[in-house]
């Protein structure tokens, strides 16, 4: 499994200095900090607004590997200012283009029953002829 403090000082073994200072000057309450273990092949939910990360990989031997998924409701945009920063910058196709494109994040569900092509494909019966 995985089970690593946050590092430099951001989490609950460091204190999270780097969060409460932020929080104090925006006049927020001090932040919580929960720390997981994660046993292998398990899985963690969490909003998008919650501050996560880990700590490195301390193993020589084995790499740590991970999947990231990320559920996006099917109307959302990207915001124009400030343009999105570099983890979803990579999405958008052109400068000024809000649209949020399902090739990189397929519609899985809309009140009027579209979903991407890609689902039924990823969902098909593989005992199925196609």
């Amino acid at each position: 499994g995985v089970s690593a403090p946050p590092s430099r000082g951001e989490g609950a073994a460091g204190k999270g200095d780097r969060a409460r200072r932020p929080a104090a000057a925006a006049g927020a309450p001090p932040p919580q900090f929960e720390e997981l273990t994660v046993p292998a092949g398990g899985a963690v939910f969490h909003h998008q607004d919650v501050w996560h990360g880990s700590g490195p990989n301390v193993s020589p031997e084995r790499p740590r590997r991970a999947l990231g998924l990320h559920y996006v409701r099917a109307d959302a945009g990207f915001r124009e200012a400030p343009p999105p920063d570099y983890i979803y910058g990579r999405y958008v196709l052109g400068e000024g283009d809000t649209t949020v494109h399902e090739t990189f994040f397929p519609i899985v569900y809309t009140p009027k029953g579209y979903r991407s092509p890609v689902c039924d494909i990823a969902c098909a019966d593989p005992r199925s002829d196609p």
